[in-house]
Parts: structure tokens; sequence; C-alpha cells
């Protein structure tokens, strides 16, 4: 999705260096900026970009297609996106860096393993807790977080209802950005206990 980005950037300043914008119409962006490629010689260049930026696509469409194929061949992933807001990526990504749950006394330690886990300051009779570590790996920390956000306020009500609930209480207190780290901790401890019981989401244990 970079090199898609990039390019539609770059050919949106190379427009706008000639005073030209992007149409709202046709309603595929290749169609958009062909229209206004129409009678500019000049940009024919910019062909080369869309060329790359539809490759970008097609490349992503084959990597989606094959992450998916493979999750539903896991049988760690399908259970693991039983938790509500816990999708394909965040399924992958969560098996691919716990790797062996195993390693893993307690379930709540994946959280502290994701720096999902406030930093302690002490010193004498000071004792309080800070911003999360970020230690560990950061791609799964941001799908964690992405989940939980997804959770939080996307995720229709009913199931997992429980946990938004819990979130939203926190957010009470707290704040939003809060709330959602402390729903991602959740889910860390939640899916690493599933995967080790095989088991799958039940609201009562939410």
């Amino acid at each position: 999705m970079g090199a898609r980005r990039n390019a539609e950037n770059t050919i949106r300043g190379l427009l706008a260096s000639f005073g030209l914008r992007v149409p709202g119409q046709p309603r595929t962006y290749e169609g958009r900026i062909r229209a206004v490629l129409e009678r500019q010689d000049t940009l024919a260049p910019v062909i080369l970009l869309l060329a790359i930026r539809t490759e970008a696509l097609r490349q992503a469409a084959a990597l989606t297609k094959e992450l998916v194929r493979q999750v539903k061949s896991s049988d760690a992933c399908r259970r693991l996106m039983t938790v509500p807001g816990v999708g394909t990526v965040t399924a992958a990504t969560f098996v691919a860096t716990i790797d062996a749950p195993g390693r893993f006394a307690k379930s709540r330690s994946v959280g502290a393993y994701a720096g999902l886990t406030s930093r302690r300051h002490q010193s004498g009779a000071v004792d309080y807790g800070g911003r999360i570590s970020k230690r560990g790996d950061r791609l799964l920390r941001t799908m964690l977080y992405e989940a939980a956000n997804s959770l939080l306020c996307r995720v229709k009500p009913g199931r997992g209802q429980a946990l938004k609930d819990w979130a939203m209480a926190v957010k009470g207190r707290t704040s939003h950005k809060k709330a959602v780290v402390a729903l991602a901790r959740k889910l860390a401890v939640m899916m690493h206990a599933i995967w080790v019981n095989g088991s799958v989401f039940k609201e009562s244990e939410a």
C-alpha cells in the first residue's frame, strides 16, 4: 500500500504543478487520471506512474489472497479470529510473533511482551505508572491496538459487548487512547489463553 500511496501522491503533485486537479468522475481512480491526461501530451510520463500504482494494487491483492489462504489453514488463527475485532492480519501477526505460546508461563505476560504495559517510576516514596513501555514487536502492538480500536468504535452491538462495555468504562475514567491500550492488552491476554487452551472466544469469559 505504501507504493500505491507514493505513486498517487507523485501523480497528484505532477498534475498540481500544471494547474490540474483530479476530477470526481469517473468512479475509478485510473479513469479519473486518464480523463485529466486527455490532450495533455506533455504529461505522458504520468501513465508510467499509473501503471506502477496498478501493479502495486495487483500485488497487494495477491498477497492478501495468499494471507487469507494461509490463515484459513491455521487452526490457531481461525480460533483467534473468533475474538471480536480480531481479523486476518491481526491473527496472523499474533501467531507469527508469539510463535510458541508455551514460552509464556502466564497469558498476562503477553501484554508486557507487546509493550502494552505501563512503565513504573519508582524513587523513594514515589511510585506511579507512566506511559506504556512500547517494548517488543511494534507491528504486533499496532495490530492489537487497531483490533481494540475497531472493537470499541466500529463493531456493532452484540457479540463482544461485554468487552466493549468494559473498555467504555475505562474510557469514562481516563481517555479514549488509554481505553484502547487497555483493551488491546486485554485482547493479547485473551488471545494467548485461547491459543494455549485450544478454545474459542466465549462471551462469558470476556
